[in-house]
């Protein structure tokens, strides 16, 4: 499960990388500064960066821990539904002649 945690992971991180980098992309990022008010828009730079500094830190580890626990939960959930259903369909009730034979003994 994990590997293919690991696979979709680097495959949303390269993808997410990619349109971040996109000029398109940049001229929304910094269109904000027009509406921020007085001298705020001087602090971006610095937290811009920071931001990205965090995000390359720990971005890909966290995108991996989140499809981990996805893919758990659809495999947890699987599981009891699969189980759930075998019991409903008669799967875990002994054979008949089993039970007879099983009353002989008392």
């Amino acid at each position: 499960m994990s590997a293919i945690a690991n696979f979709l992971a680097r495959h949303c991180w390269f993808w997410m990388l990619y349109f971040m980098r996109r000029p398109w992309m940049k001229r929304l990022q910094h269109r904000w500064l027009r509406e921020v008010p007085n001298d705020r828009y001087k602090q971006f730079p610095e937290s811009f960066k920071s931001q990205n500094r965090f995000a390359r830190r720990w971005g890909l580890p966290l995108l991996k821990f989140s499809l981990n626990m996805f893919l758990a939960s659809v495999f947890i959930t699987a599981a009891y539904f699969a189980a759930i259903s075998m019991y409903e369909n008669g799967y875990f009730n002994p054979p008949a002649r089993a039970v007879a034979s099983q009353s002989d003994l008392r």
